[in-house]
Order: structure tokens, then sequence, then C-alpha cells
């Protein structure tokens, strides 16, 4: 171990003390990491130095991503509640947007392809790795630790009363909704029939309005819950999240080097735009999918610690 590990290894020793220090360092010179943002980029470049001070050798590696999840969600919700609104004069119209919304949205979130998503700019954003291989070549084990070095926005939908009432187990009636998201794209993707219906049969379908109205309800919701978040524009200081995870990375890092096995590898993985909906960790998923067998490889998430 070269001297100026074994001197990083006597400051963590105080592990409290080092990470209320790099934390509070983070925050004061890098205040709004937003996902692909300067900010970002010179938190990564702070912990990236610390990781080479244990004796590390590090890489940043850069792929493209938006920058917010709200403005994202708030886009395909905003055009399915526009379809709902015109579905009564403009069936087919309300059938395009109340598709494009759900198979965007599906798309989008198990990672099979970017639609509405591509309506806003892909900016450079960057993962760090800092690598202790095996010494003996390929790893009987690679443990990776990922956690993500931007910070999320706030808004209206982080507030005390939206998190007790919606955040929280629903009474025992309304199971169906307690997975949120996805009711909402449920309740979304009813609405298709409803298009399609009218489109055969015209006004004979008017009945169904009232319906098709409390169905949208959720998308809405989602619509103006999100896109006062994109309005606010506020990012939060991120210590919690995810300032904890990144630094316990570097804590776990010291005490793990010590007594490495010799046919275990460990990754220590910061990612970037996770709060833009998991950015850093899809590219480097899709990047090491080659290089890290599934057999050999066990990837464990540090997230507001």
């Amino acid at each position: 171990m070269s001297k100026e590990k074994v001197s990083q290894t006597k400051v963590i020793s105080d592990e409290r003390a080092y990470t209320r220090a790099l934390i509070e360092r983070i925050v004061r010179e890098c205040p709004a990491r937003r996902a692909a943002s300067e900010d970002e980029r010179k938190a990564m470049e702070i912990v990236a130095a610390e990781f080479e001070k244990l004796g590390l050798g590090t890489e940043m590696k850069p792929f493209l991503f938006n920058q917010s999840l709200y403005a994202n969600i708030a886009l395909h919700f905003g055009v399915a509640s526009l379809g709902t609104l015109i579905g009564g004069l403009m069936p087919k119209t309300a059938l395009a947007l109340h598709s494009l919304a759900v198979g965007s949205y599906y798309a989008d979130s198990t990672r099979k392809g970017y639609l509405l998503r591509r309506a806003f700019p892909f900016k450079p954003s960057q993962n760090l790795l800092a690598v202790s291989p095996a010494k003996t070549g390929e790893p009987k084990l690679r443990i990776v630790l990922a956690a993500h070095a931007d910070a999320a926005f706030t808004g209206l939908i982080f507030s005390d009363f939206v998190v007790k009432n919606l955040a929280g187990e629903p009474p025992k009636a309304l199971k169906f909704m307690k997975r949120q998201m996805e009711f909402t794209m449920k309740s979304t993707a009813s609405l298709i029939g409803f298009d399609a219906l009218r489109a055969v049969v015209g006004p004979l379908a008017a009945p169904l309005r009232p319906i098709e109205y409390m169905l949208t309800i959720p998308a809405f919701l989602a619509f103006l819950l999100n896109m006062q978040v994109v309005l606010q524009n506020e990012i939060v200081p991120g210590a919690n999240d995810n300032l904890s995870g990144v630094v316990a990375e570097l804590v776990l890092a010291a005490r793990l080097l010590a007594n490495q096995p010799d046919d275990v590898e460990y990754v220590f993985a910061i990612t970037g735009c996770e709060e833009a909906s998991l950015g850093g960790a899809d590219a480097l998923a899709r990047e090491m999918e080659a290089h890290w067998p599934r057999h050999n490889t066990v990837v464990l998430g540090l997230d507001s610690l």
C-alpha cells in the first residue's frame, strides 16, 4: 500500500468527520447538481480525486441524457389529458394521442426506446468508475457499488401533505392505486378503447364522456404536479439523496481495499442523471453488459443512507 493510500485511510478512520466534511464541501462547491450539469461534473471530479487518494484509478464514461424526469412525465400526461379534451370532437386524433402517451411511457419505463422524451435535448453527462481489479485476472466475484451524484428537483409533489396522503399505504378498498404511476398509465390506456368506440359509432358514444373524464383525472393530476416542479425549477442540496451514498462508497473503499480477496473485483460507480430517470445507470448497464457477466457480478445500490 502506498504512503498516500495509508495517509488517506487514516483520515477516513474518523469516518463521521470525513463524511460530513466531504458532503459539506460538495454541497458548497456544487450546490445545483442537476442532471447533465456543470455542477454534477464538478462533484464527480471531487469524488474522483478522493478515490485516487485511495490508490484507485478512475475513469469518466460519457453519455447523453435529459435533465428532468418531471418535464418528461408532464409531457406524457399532458398529451394524454389533451387527448381526452378533444376526444368528443376528434376521436381519431384522441386515439393517436392516448396511444402515443401510453406507448411512449411504456417504452421509456422499460428502456425499450425514447419517443416523447426526445422532445427535450439530450445533454452530456458522465459516469465515474473507480476499479480495484482482482489479482487473479477474471474475478470469481465482482461487486459493483453504485450511487448517484446528481440532486433532485423539489416541488409540491414532495410536500408533507402530498407525501402523507399519496406515499403511504392506501385504504383496503383502494389497494389497486398503490402503484400510482402504473394505475395512472392503466387508466390512460383504457381511454384508447373509448376513442376507438367513438371513432366507430360517433355521437352514440357521447354518454360515455363523464367516464372518460373520470379516467383522465389521474393523468391530469400527474401533469399538474409534475409541471409545478418544472416551473419551480429548484434543486435541493442532495446531502442525503444522494451524497450520503456517494461518500459511503469512499468509506467502504477504504475499508474493503485493506483486505481485498485475490479473486474479487471491486467497482465503485458514481452515476449521473439518476434523478432524470436513471439515465446514468441505464447507460452504464448498456456499456458494461458485455464486460460484467451476470454470473459473477453483484450490483448494490447505495441511496439515501
